[in-house]
């Protein structure tokens, strides 16, 4: 069996690793973290190297958590202080693939391998063991990551292969060689990176393939990109997206990356950093019921990270709570902290931008994640409006956001049909958004109450489309 660049690198056995970070002049060392594993136990912690610190082109891996300085940041947690690094790291799906392919005395180190297999993982973090000698040339392992991994003419092989790992098949390489872009992802549901084999995309472009999962009792895919074009013509900014249907009948969404662009023909990475991360926060409560859980899991304090990061504080607070009343409206209450996340402006070592729509489709529970000041848990669209004066949304703005969903909304069916969902499906998924909506909105035909678009204040202009990015 080949020998592959990922395996060579994890060869070297280390709790420190290496930490650099993109810059468009190349990767530069931000620090070492020293990581130690025990299962689910971890204890992690970071310092900036001295050589990063007086560098032009340094900034913050964290703005909030992590500030250039001295100081050594230490965690028991992946989501407290350092969690900016392990955003580079993969969540569940991504974690159990990992660790399948670990030797038996590694499998309790799923950190450490899934961070040595992400050179071209989200973001534009890549670490490399501390013990490694000579000149490491990152541009390289990037390269070689990337090639290592199927492109998007092998879809059907690797939606195959996430079928059969997720059934509890054993890896054979021909898996192993499908899954390798799933070490890199966040998530649950199965997924993978591939190399983007489309015409005329450029060299280093990749793509996120979703796949079916076993475990789905509605077509998750079909629904997920009805919603995303939704939310592209509500103004909503959305990855680029297709919907791609094999012949073995299984479907693959296939996303553009948001944390990659293109200038001057060539592929170029951006710094991310997830809401979670941010929030520097782990539940104390497993019911998210504890005053704690209740003031940071909130859309409260969404609304405020907002307004510390972003470039244009006003209007990103406004977008923000679009994305509230998004989630109201089509009832995702899967709207946790990592579903939202932030992108470094070029340029700028302290400012960001919101990040695409992602990861938001209808569910069938009706308990959000998010608190949403004292509705707690559970709030529609009209009650989540209501919300805008406590939240800090001025009454225009909010009217603006509410016309923008609802024009689109009052048409959803015709998306779920574009989308191909079954009936069946269509008249599930229509209850739950009912069930978003509430009662004021039923049974009304939307008129705006401007004509005007939604200007600076609303949501992005989406850059997405409805045809053929996380």
């Amino acid at each position: 069996m080949r020998t592959t660049a990922i395996e060579r690198r994890e060869k070297e056995i280390d709790s420190k690793l290496r930490v650099h970070a993109w810059t468009p002049s190349g990767f530069i060392t931000a620090g070492v973290l020293e990581l130690e594993e025990d299962g689910e136990s971890i204890s992690a912690s970071f310092a900036y190297d001295p050589g990063y610190l007086t560098d032009p082109r340094s900034f913050p891996l964290d703005p909030i958590n992590m500030p250039l300085g001295k100081t050594l940041f230490a965690s028991t947690s992946q989501f407290v202080r350092v969690g900016a690094i392990f955003d580079a790291a993969p969540d569940a799906w991504g974690r159990r693939v990992v660790q399948a392919q670990l030797p038996e005395e590694a499998r309790q180190r799923v950190f450490r391998g899934a961070f040595l297999r992400g050179a071209d993982g989200i973001g534009g973090l890549v670490l490399t063991p501390n013990a490694a000698t000579g000149e490491i040339d990152l541009d390289e392992i990037v390269a070689q990551s990337l090639a290592e991994r199927p492109g998007t003419s092998q879809l059907e092989k690797a939606s195959r292969a996430a079928l059969k790992f997720e059934e509890g098949a054993e890896l054979t390489d021909e898996m192993k060689d499908m899954l390798g872009g799933s070490w890199t992802i966040g998530g649950a549901r199965p997924k993978a990176i591939l190399r983007d084999e489309s015409p005329g995309a450029l060299p280093g472009c990749s793509v996120i393939a979703k796949f079916q999962s076993r475990n789905d009792t509605i077509e998750r895919n079909r629904l997920e990109i009805a919603t995303l074009r939704m939310a592209a013509d509500m103004g909503f900014t959305t990855p680029g997206h297709r919907l791609e249907e094999l012949a073995n009948g299984q479907t693959v969404l296939v996303l553009d990356r948001f944390d990659r662009h293109a200038v001057d023909g060539k592929m170029r990475r951006r710094h991310y950093v997830s809401a979670m991360s941010l929030a520097s926060y782990e539940p104390q409560s497993k019911f998210l019921n504890s005053t704690m859980d209740k003031a940071i899991l909130s859309w409260s304090k969404l609304l405020d990270i907002t307004s510390r990061i972003c470039t244009s504080p006003a209007a990103s607070r406004v977008q923000m709570f679009g994305r509230l009343c998004l989630n109201a409206a089509l009832q995702n209450t899967d709207d946790h902290l990592k579903n939202f996340g932030f992108l470094k402006s070029p340029g700028s070592p302290m400012h960001y931008e919101i990040a695409p729509v992602f990861d938001v489709s209808p569910q069938g529970a009706q308990r959000h994640y998010l608190n949403c000041l004292d509705r707690g848990q559970v709030y529609t669209l009209h009650e989540a409006m209501g919300s805008a004066r406590g939240l800090g949304i001025a009454k225009g703005a909010a009217q603006d956001v509410e016309d923008s969903i609802m024009q689109v909304l009052q048409h959803r069916a015709r998306y779920f049909e574009e989308a191909g969902l079954n009936a069946a499906d269509a008249a599930k998924v229509e209850d739950w958004v009912m069930s978003g909506l509430g009662n004021h909105y039923t049974g009304k035909t939307w008129q705006p109450a401007k004509t005007a678009g939604l200007g600076s204040a609303g949501p992005q202009a989406g850059s997405g489309t409805s045809s053929p990015s996380m």
